[in-house]
C-alpha cells in the first residue's frame, strides 16, 4: 500500500464490487466535505492502469461532481489479494461504528463468500452482533439478495430482530411487511410480534403470506388516513390476534358480556385464568376501609348466587345440556 494522488478519470466508476451501502442521507457528509475537504482518504485498488474504489464511494463521487480532478488515496497494489483487501475493508467498516441492518446484511453475505465453508473470524462476527449463533450469518446474508429490501432496512426503521425474521420470507411479502413496519414506526418487539403473527396465521390457515397481507381488513387498517401510527399498530395487532386465536378471542368476548350482565360494582372483579386454561379463577375485592370491605363482600355474595356464573365458568354448558 502507498499513499498518493490519483486522477479521478482513472477510476473505474462502474466497478462497485467493494461497496457496502448504508442508504443513508449524505447531507452531513457533503457539508463536512464542503467545510474541511476529505479528512479520511479513500482506498483504491490499482488494476491495469485503472482504479477500483474500495472505501470512499461517497467521498470520491462528491469530488467528481464538484469537478475536482485529483484525490489523495490509499492505494493497494494490483498484486494484493482480493480476500486480504476485503478483510481490511470489513475491519474498517465494522469498527467505524454500528452498522444499520442493510450494511449488516451485505457484510454477512461478503463474509460467507470470503470464508466459503470456513468459519469467519470471531472478531467480525462479534462486531456484527452474531457471535457463534448457528445459522444467523446465513439469515443475514439472505437479506442481501434484495436491493429494495436493503434500501428499506437502511432507513434504520426496521430493527435487527425484525430483519432476521424476514430472511426466510418471499420477496413480495417481505417488501410489503417492511413498508408497513416503516409506516407504523413501532418498537422492535412489536415489529417481531407482527411478523411472527403473520407467519403463524399463514401456516395455520395454509394461506400464502402475500394473500394475508393483501386481506381487505389488513389493508384497510394500514391505509386509514384518519388513524395515527399508534392507533394503526394497535388495530393491526388486534386483527392479527383475532385471526391467530379465534376461539380465545371469542371466549374473551363472551366473558366480557357475561361479566357486564352481572353489573358488578367497581370494587369487585372476576379474573379468569390465563387464556382461560385451568381452574385458577380469582375474585378481587378492592376497598379503602371496613365499610368498603363490607360492601364488596356483600356484592360478591350476591353474585355467587346468580346462575349466570355457571355460564361464565363454562360457556359450553348450555349447548351440552340441550
Amino acid at each position: 500500500m502507498n499513499f498518493d494522488r490519483i486522477c479521478l478519470s482513472d477510476i473505474d466508476w462502474e466497478d462497485r464490487c467493494f461497496e457496502i451501502c448504508n442508504f443513508g442521507d449524505n447531507a452531513r457528509l457533503h457539508a463536512s466535505l464542503e467545510r474541511l475537504g476529505t479528512i479520511d482518504p479513500p482506498w483504491v485498488w490499482e488494476k491495469g492502469g485503472k482504479y477500483s474504489i474500495i472505501d470512499g464511494f461517497k467521498r470520491l463521487t462528491w469530488a467528481r461532481e464538484k469537478g475536482i480532478r485529483e484525490a489523495s488515496c490509499l492505494i493497494f497494489a494490483g498484486t494484493a489479494s482480493q480476500r486480504a483487501i476485503w478483510e481490511r475493508r470489513i475491519e474498517k467498516k465494522l469498527f467505524e461504528g454500528e452498522l444499520n441492518p442493510a450494511e449488516k446484511a451485505r457484510t454477512a453475505a461478503i463474509l460467507l463468500e470470503l470464508y466459503n465453508g470456513e468459519e469467519a473470524p470471531g472478531a467480525f462476527l462479534a462486531a456484527l452482533g452474531i457471535g457463534s449463533r448457528k445459522g444467523l450469518l446465513e439469515k443475514w446474508a439472505r437479506l442481501s439478495r434484495w436491493p429494495a429490501i436493503l434500501e428499506i432496512l437502511g432507513s434504520g426503521e426496521i430493527s435487527d430482530r425484525a430483519a432476521v425474521e424476514l430472511s426466510g420470507w418471499d420477496y413480495e411479502s417481505a417488501i410489503i411487511i417492511s413498508d408497513i413496519l416503516k409506516l407504523l414506526r413501532c418498537s422492535a418487539s412489536i415489529q417481531v410480534e407482527i411478523i411472527e403473527r403473520v407467519e403463524e396465521i399463514s401456516i395455520r390457515e395454509d394461506m400464502p403470506r402475500l394473500d394475508l397481507l393483501n386481506d381487505s381488513n389488513f389493508r384497510e387498517i394500514v391505509s386509514d388516513r384518519n388513524k395515527n401510527s399508534r392507533v394503526k399498530t394497535q388495530s393491526l395487532r388486534d386483527l392479527l390476534s383475532r385471526m391467530r386465536y379465534p376461539r380465545l378471542i371469542e371466549r374473551e368476548r363472551k366473558f366480557m358480556l357475561d361479566v357486564q350482565s352481572l353489573r358488578l360494582p367497581q370494587s369487585v372483579r372476576i379474573v379468569p385464568p390465563q387464556a382461560f386454561e385451568g381452574n385458577g379463577w380469582k375474585m378481587e375485592l378492592h376497598f379503602s376501609g371496613p365499610g368498603g370491605l363490607r360492601e364488596a363482600v356483600a356484592a360478591a355474595v350476591v353474585v355467587a348466587d346468580k346462575s349466570i356464573l355457571d355460564r361464565i365458568f363454562d360457556p359450553d354448558l348450555e349447548e351440552r345440556s340441550q
